[in-house]
């Protein structure tokens, strides 16, 4: 996609908090969800599975089709505010009227794949993601560049290639649960039941909701700095974002698995094996977050080549990537413990420490390194929130270890 040059590279570097946001959306309703059924499914209570799942669904259409119509009219005003000039607008509009007809297509799949897990069955939901993803990139290049009769539509290709991509996920996900599982049921027939399922999955939801919303937000506020030092920093910054996020998907599979496992557990009473698998969940963010940190070093430059060839551009990704690529140990404590306490029907400690990462750590870090350091002080910034937000989300998730212990010498 870099390949189209560095305004349209930039152009995508804007649009990143919208995924993350929408993604947030279906994080909180997928987390209740995952939170209700896991621990139904260790209680044997088949009527809640299939409740919640059916209800959760409909929320998820009402919820992605409310924001496409917002997110579709405020466009100018949203990209404007972030620091977009002319230019780069036209770009991003013409991606983002597509990508908005998208977001139904994002929000069931990421729900029903939660109630997929929760029923303990991980490896579909990460095999139709991979196909999804196989399906992406195939069309990316055939839909953008025009290659073998295809038209040249530039981003409004990448837009539409994600949307045939998220449609396949959607179907996938909905056959599986309503033709394996059986667990889909007509909401209009019980609209005073479902309304009242709303409200349990808000409880739930809305917490998980706000404490995910703190990544989209830290996007925004970081590309609003970044922004203030040229197209090529955009651009640079775009490419280690995407690099990045590559790097997490394991920690991010791991997490989305261990929550399932947690509930089991705990809705069958089994203490101690939650507390065996938080010791070897959280043992994986320190080891792989090393070995990123080291192959950044020096592989960042090849990597980021793969995108855009320019000296300034690669220079740009590469310092973002050595600054931040080591913050993946307390992402991935903090995306675990996340999960846990999301499953456990304590989604407001996670909010707890989001909040504080994003307020008391991060926000105040970047303005007073930015000065100095320039993007690079904005970098360190979130390096530092990663790793002291992994530090007390870890002591936090302890606790919790400790209570489960307690627990478990009650029952014996």
């Amino acid at each position: 996609m870099a390949r189209l040059g560095n305004v349209e590279l930039a152009a995508i570097t804007f649009t990143f908090p919208f995924p993350l946001l929408i993604g947030s959306v279906a994080f909180g309703i997928g987390a209740a969800v995952s939170s209700f059924v896991s621990r139904a499914l260790g209680a044997g209570d088949q009527h809640i599975i299939k409740k919640i799942t059916s209800d959760a669904i409909f929320l998820g259409v009402i919820l992605a089709l409310t924001i496409s119509i917002i997110g579709v009219v405020t466009i100018d005003l949203v990209f404007k505010a972030l620091g977009a000039d002319q230019q780069t607008l036209l770009h991003i509009k013409s991606y983002m009227n597509i990508w908005y007809f998208n977001l139904p297509f994002i929000v069931i799949p990421m729900i029903g794949n939660n109630a997929i897990r929760a029923m303990g069955n991980t490896r579909f939901p990460a095999m139709v993601m991979a196909v999804a993803g196989l399906v992406n990139v195939i069309l990316d290049p055939l839909l953008i560049f025009g290659y073998i009769g295809f038209p040249k539509l530039g981003l409004q290709g990448a837009a539409i290639a994600t949307v045939i991509s998220r449609i396949f996920t959607m179907v996938a996900a909905l056959y599986v649960l309503h033709y394996k599982y059986k667990v889909l049921i007509s909401p209009f027939a019980r609209m005073k039941c479902v309304v009242n399922s709303w409200i349990d999955i808000s409880k739930l939801a809305l917490p998980a909701f706000l404490t995910n919303l703190v990544t989209p937000i830290a996007m925004a506020v970081i590309t609003k700095m970044v922004a203030n030092y040229g197209s090529d920093v955009v651009a640079g910054f775009g490419i280690g974002s995407k690099i990045e996020s590559f790097l997490a998907i394991l920690m991010i599979g791991l997490a989305a698995s261990l929550g399932p496992f947690v509930g089991q557990n705990f809705g069958a009473g089994k203490f101690e094996r939650i507390r065996e698998a938080l010791k070897i969940a959280n043992t994986f963010p320190l080891i792989w977050g090393t070995l990123m940190f080291i192959s950044m070093y020096f592989f960042a430059d090849s990597l980021s080549t793969f995108f855009n060839d320019k000296d300034e551009v690669i220079q740009a990704s590469r310092k973002y990537l050595l600054i931040v690529s080591f913050g993946l140990v307390g992402y991935g404590i903090l995306q675990n413990a996340v999960a846990v306490f999301n499953v456990l029907g304590r989604p407001k400690v996670s909010l707890f420490v989001n909040i504080t990462k994003m307020v008391l750590i991060y926000l105040p870090f970047a303005f007073l390194l930015k000065g100095d350091f320039k993007q690079e002080g904005i970098y360190v910034a979130v390096l530092l929130s990663h790793l002291i937000t992994g530090v007390i989300i870890y002591i936090l998730l302890m606790k919790e270890v400790r209570k489960c212990r307690r627990k478990t010498s009650q029952t014996s």
